[in-house]
């Protein structure tokens, strides 16, 4: 069974395209992009020759690194071979192959960084992951983490006990809630030194990137049988004052 189980019929979900637009809709998000600049900043400083996007999605965030560092090779690694064909035809400067997170289909030591993005909170086991990336990174190699924390998200609403609801549901079908937690337990667990954080806020009192999150998430969701994810935007849009969804870059150097 693949470490994500979450994404395992996603290739065969028929509004697939519409998925595609939510994620470039969540990437586009000026929240998302200010903490992608930072992460940017910090992998181009360090010069790496060889890079790893894990869960690489659409490829836009090797697209963007390539364009910064243009003697760096990417390799894109994704769950989705819809997503590896994707941007493949949409990245040219980078390679895109499909694989599992916990069985990343590279040698030992063979990239100076790896970055991975809104991954964790989708495994099964971090753990595995973890053990993964620290192997096929390089001595003093870098891994990259950005981690929205659901598990800390607030949503405040006319009708406090639906925004309760909404809330508890969401992180009842998320694997790691608490992704960024999951990423640095697995990282010390290894020996591996933080380096640098940064947190950052999605959502705040804008509906539209409330929206944005929320509908990103539903089509995942409704990726999965048994799920029920109907009426749920418009109940939102109805009663919704705020809503917060907290995160974390975090940068961990391989000893």
């Amino acid at each position: 069974q693949s470490s994500m189980s979450r994404f395992s019929r996603v290739d065969q979900d028929p509004d697939w395209f519409e998925l595609v637009s939510y994620l470039q809709d969540l990437e586009n998000l000026p929240s998302v992009q200010a903490i992608r600049a930072r992460a940017l900043e910090i992998i181009v400083s360090v010069g790496p020759r060889r890079g790893l996007d894990l869960g690489s999605g659409l490829g836009s965030f090797s697209a963007q690194l390539s364009r910064l560092s243009p003697s760096l090779r990417m390799t894109g690694v994704d769950l989705s071979d819809r997503m590896v064909t994707f941007a493949s035809a949409s990245v040219p400067s980078a390679d895109f192959i499909q694989g599992d997170a916990c069985e990343i289909p590279l040698p030992a030591g063979s990239v100076d960084v790896c970055y991975a993005e809104r991954l964790f909170i989708h495994l099964v086991r971090p753990e595995d992951c973890l053990s993964e990336v620290e192997r096929v990174l390089g001595r003093g190699g870098l891994f990259v983490s950005v981690e929205t924390d659901w598990a800390a998200a607030d949503l405040q609403s006319v009708d406090a006990g639906f925004a309760a609801e909404f809330i508890s549901d969401y992180i009842r079908h998320i694997r790691q809630p608490s992704a960024p937690h999951a990423v640095s337990t697995a990282c010390e667990s290894r020996g591996m030194e933080l380096v640098a954080w940064q947190g950052f806020r999605m959502g705040g009192g804008s509906f539209e990137e409330a929206d944005t999150v929320v509908r990103f998430e539903n089509a995942l969701r409704r990726a999965n049988p048994g799920v029920d994810v109907d009426g749920s935007l418009s109940t939102l849009r109805r009663g919704f004052r705020s809503f917060s969804l907290p995160g974390l870059l975090q940068v961990w150097k391989k000893s």
